[in-house]
């Protein structure tokens, strides 16, 4: 199992939208029913830390389970910042919305327009950035090798795109997830705008809706939540790694950032 699975295994996070009408037949409210649920299944689930969201147009409830980090015994908190993963998606998808909605960003032009990288090929024109939104550019997901335990191997957008990943399908024709098409968009954003893609994150989404822990720097906080795996009939810790897809796959958030968000 690779490493970066290990860390997205050992820690679970559920980040759900559930109508409470549907919490359970008897109407028992949903973070009542989570909590009553996860403490009893989490130890033989063997998780040692959860944070639960749960989003509607009622109310919002964020609880925390079991610990961040096992050796010190700090305990999992809803403001303790946790690797999100695919969650770093529709983040960046908000953030090109808002930009395009600001006429700052077009959608429908070639992508590397942006870029200072010829991304036309065998398949025609570079990709648009809409249909890099909808999964449907072309690329691959190529998220093997694209996670390095030292963060000083990973590579800057400006770096990553100068290597001009290549689609292996036309674009437009049928959607296929991939989190490099997601990296394409956000190195498309820092040309647009001019400054890093962490930067536009915090300045157009993150400080007006008051995500406060979320991030797309590399490396994250200090305290953020450690990964572990399940060997031998213990958890091994293992150190948290960074990623050249950072805008598809590498947001550090915590839980009440996420609830925000929703």
């Amino acid at each position: 199992m690779n490493t970066w699975w290990k860390q997205f295994a050992a820690i679970l996070v559920a980040f759900l939208a559930v109508p409470g009408a549907i919490a359970s037949a008897d109407e028992q409210p949903i973070d009542e029913f989570v909590r009553s649920y996860v403490e009893e299944h989490m130890s033989e689930s063997r998780v040692p830390g959860l944070v639960f969201v749960h989003v509607d147009a009622a109310d919002t409830a964020t609880l925390a389970f079991g610990r961040a980090d096992i050796e010190s015994g700090r305990p999992m908190a809803t403001t303790t910042p946790l690797r999100v993963g695919s969650i770093s998606k529709p983040i960046t998808a908000a953030i090109a919305l808002e930009l395009a909605a600001a006429g700052e960003l077009d959608l429908d032009t070639p992508v590397d327009q942006y870029l200072g990288v010829d991304l036309s090929d065998e398949y025609g024109p570079a990709s648009t950035i809409r249909q890099l939104l909808q999964h449907r550019g072309g690329y691959g997901d190529a998220i093997v090798g694209s996670h390095h335990i030292d963060p000083n191997k990973a590579m800057d957008l400006d770096e990553w795109i100068a290597r001009a990943p290549v689609r292996s399908i036309p674009n437009g024709v049928v959607a296929s997830y991939t989190s490099v098409g997601y990296t394409v968009v956000g190195t498309a954003i820092e040309g647009a705008v001019g400054e890093s893609f962490s930067d536009v994150a915090r300045r157009i989404l993150f400080d007006p809706i008051g995500m406060t822990r979320a991030t797309f720097a590399q490396p994250a906080h200090d305290d953020v939540a450690t990964g572990y795996s399940w060997e031998g009939g213990d958890f091994v810790a293992y150190p948290l790694d960074a990623t050249d897809l950072s805008p598809g796959a590498g947001l550090t958030a915590s839980g009440e950032d996420v609830a925000a968000f929703i």
